[in-house]
């Protein structure tokens, strides 16, 4: 198992990803949205694959706090392939 920054050639696997969560999207939309979102500072996206096949997607936001010296994490997406959920990879 390999937790990786999400790249542009994992657009396919995470649309099918989102897909299963019930966010349906235009071919690629999630493509143009990894781009312009790679650019933020303030966000990141990581696909799980095993054995090179995606198989889990996270999207992470970062929320700068006045009050900490770190910022705060909210993950807005998490899924893991609906054939992959309790098979013991995880």
């Amino acid at each position: 198992m390999n937790i990786r920054k999400a790249e542009h050639k994992d657009a396919s696997a995470i649309r099918i990803l989102m897909e299963q969560l019930g966010y349906p999207t235009e071919e690629g939309f999630i493509a143009k949205k990894l781009i312009d979102l790679s650019k933020s500072s303030d966000h990141c996206d990581l696909v799980c694959e095993l054995e090179g096949k995606v198989l889990g997607f996270l999207s992470l936001h970062f929320i700068p706090q006045i009050a900490f010296e770190a910022d705060y994490a909210v993950i807005s997406y998490f899924v893991v392939d609906d054939n992959s959920r309790s098979t013991g990879n995880w």
